[in-house]
């Protein structure tokens, strides 16, 4: 008895350490119209309303009453949110405990990968523009990015900007310009290098560093490998359209299109069009021709490509050299973290079907395209039927639930968050 006694405690130790469960109560009689979990698992974002009036729940904190909620988030250490509401015919924001506005329009606020920074962009009136980065307030400005982007290196943000018929770029501390119009800006994964396309006297030039290309009579890019050591962009000259790859050119062709460059900078991808037929470039192999290519996916290794095309008036869906088709609707994949992996979803015969490498899974009434933890062993996906929501985690399946939220923390492990039909508290467990 006292061997199977110390069985028993030691089973139930393994699993406790495999699993760490907390609970966030809720209101009483008050239903979630929405949430979010952060990515690290820490923390959790809902909203509900109560007596006409909109409140968000983060943790065990409740904040309102608002008019109406439109948009929240948590950072990725889920140590930050931010709220974004209309009060009195204005749009406000919220970050913490500090409210900026009343705005006539507001972008949506987002946080730098690090969680240290937010940024946002917002009209005062239709006049005048602004971008702000924590404190900072930038304009007013005639024009401007839809968003601030934050590379991994938070403090190297960038978007452009216009003042009447001049327009800038700025990048962290630096301004860059005047140009003639709206630049492409872009950075390198390591932040080393910033990259754009910009107009002269009428002529495109692209920019790679202090690299200068051009001019040219029309110019996309850049795109970068992640330390950018390598580029690629496309120009046209005599109407007809090139594809340059450090000093080496491809074309002519008709027209290009979804140029795409792995992290390496060793592996091309695009469309390109020929005597009224499409085909795919993958460095120096074709596919096609086909009736048209709606979109390719390279991962970020160069190891895998997806294309998504027509073919007899049919739709196809090719991941290197399997084929699937023809399909109804396929949708653009998720790659692991390195891009040796591949998930994607696709609906046949009105059914819906996951594909994680060469295992398919369905069919399934609705269902959510599969991602992989940090570590790349392992994946996860939701799928919904008349019972409820399911999540499917190691051959493990977790259900039924009216809904279900989740994340792959950094320690490859996977938070999760749900609410059982009944209970008037959310569940949020780490699963190794």
């Amino acid at each position: 008895m006292k061997h199977l006694l110390i069985l028993l405690l030691c089973l139930t130790s393994c699993v406790n350490s495999q699993i760490d469960i907390k609970k966030i109560q809720l209101e009483s009689g008050v239903e979630i119209s929405r949430q979010t979990l952060s990515s690290d698992g820490s923390s959790f974002a809902s909203k509900y309303e109560k007596e006409g009036k909109e409140y968000l729940q983060i943790n065990d904190k409740k904040i309102g009453p608002f008019e109406s909620i439109s948009v929240f988030s948590l950072s990725l250490d889920g140590s930050h949110y931010a709220i974004q509401y209309d009060q009195n015919n204005a749009e406000y924001f919220r970050v913490d405990e500090k409210v900026f506005g009343p705005y006539q329009n507001t972008g949506k606020v987002l946080f730098s990968k690090d969680s240290k920074s937010f940024g946002v962009v917002y009209f005062k009136n239709s006049d005048e523009k602004y971008v702000q980065v924590n404190e900072k307030v930038f304009g007013p400005f005639d024009g401007s990015s839809y968003m601030v982007s934050f590379p991994s290196d938070a403090a190297k943000y960038y978007f452009w900007y216009n003042q009447g018929k001049e327009y800038f770029i700025k990048w962290g501390d630096k301004q860059i310009g005047p140009f003639e119009d709206e630049p492409n800006p872009t950075v390198s994964k390591d932040c080393s290098i910033l990259g754009y396309s910009y107009k002269k006297e009428k002529k495109t030039f692209i920019q790679v560093g202090n690299k200068t290309f051009g001019p040219f009579d029309y110019a996309y890019g850049p795109y970068l490998s992640k330390d950018a050591s390598h580029h690629a962009f496309e120009f046209k000259k005599e109407d007809n359209t090139y594809v340059q790859v450090d000093k080496q050119t491809f074309g002519p062709f008709k027209k290009i299109s979804r140029l795409q460059l792995s992290d390496d900078g060793l592996t091309l991808g695009f469309i390109y069009s020929e005597n009224g037929k499409q085909y795919v470039f993958r460095n120096e192999k074709t596919y096609g021709p086909y009736d048209n290519v709606d979109d390719i996916a390279l991962s970020y290794d160069g190891s895998i490509l997806g294309i998504r095309y027509v073919s007899d008036g049919k739709l196809f869906a090719r991941v290197n050299d399997k084929i699937v088709g023809p399909i109804e609707q396929v949708f653009y994949p998720n790659f692991s973290s390195s891009g040796k992996r591949i998930a994607w979803h696709y609906v046949k015969d009105g059914e819906r079907y996951l594909q994680v490498d060469a295992e398919t899974f369905g069919p399934f009434e609705e269902c959510t395209i599969p991602t992989f933890s940090a570590d790349e062993k392992n994946y996860c996906f939701t799928y919904s039927d008349k019972t409820g929501t399911y999540l499917q985690y190691k051959d493990k399946k977790y259900g039924p639930y009216p809904w279900i939220e989740y994340s792959h923390t950094k320690e490859n492990k996977l938070a999760i968050a749900y609410q059982k039909k009944g209970d008037n508290f959310i569940s949020i467990e780490k699963i190794k």
